[in-house]
């Protein structure tokens, strides 16, 4: 059972109905959504832990789900596996629990594998970044030196980006026009700053 799933429905009803009449037109859940929640309900535990044990025992009702859908958690993609993962890094520094670890571990490495691959899946600068911040997130809870190493060559990658001559971010793209969003700048900055780069 996981909880929250956002569904979109559409009118069915006839015009010159007075009851209004839904249908699911599509479910979209998100694993990655369900891991934020979890996070984000223990965070509010911690802030009242009288008042708030019902959020932790929901946060850790939807941990728990997450583990028992742990086979398809592996199907998710890399950027699906990427926002897990940063949310599991969130809860863990929140609960400091080895079952966390245990799936939080298992997600990176799916990655990695993913990675080997498609490299081409570090082309976009948000991913890239996000994996970088996972990466340092889960070396500094779980202090494996695989996850530094690691961590240290999407970093030389990433700063590989940077042509400090010009000031200018590069992507490594084929295309003529090269096109940057706020997120991939910020994702870049945020995963400098918390490697301990800026």
């Amino acid at each position: 059972y996981l909880p929250y799933s956002k569904t979109i429905k559409k009118n069915i009803s006839d015009d010159t109905s007075e009851k209004l009449s839904l249908e699911a037109k599509e479910s979209k859940f998100k694993f990655s959504e369900q891991a934020v929640m979890m996070a984000a309900f223990y965070r509010y535990y911690l802030l009242d832990p009288k008042e708030g044990e019902p959020y932790k025992r929901f946060s850790e009702d939807i941990f728990n789900a997450l583990c028992r859908f742990r086979e398809s958690l592996y199907e998710q993609s890399f950027e699906e596996l990427n926002k897990i993962a940063f949310s599991l890094n969130l809860y863990n520094s929140y609960c400091r629990n080895l079952s966390v670890e245990y799936l939080l571990l298992d997600i990176i490495e799916l990655m990695n594998s993913m990675l080997a691959e498609k490299p081409k899946l570090l082309e976009k600068i948000n991913h890239c970044s996000l994996f970088l911040i996972n990466l340092t997130l889960s070396h500094e809870s779980c202090s494996i030196d695989s996850l530094r190493e690691r961590r240290d060559i999407l970093m030389k990658d990433l700063l590989s980006l940077y042509d400090d001559s010009r000031k200018i971010l590069i992507k490594n793209q084929d295309k003529k026009d090269l096109k940057y969003s706020s997120e991939d700048i910020i994702y870049y900055i945020i995963s400098l700053i918390n490697a301990g780069l800026i």
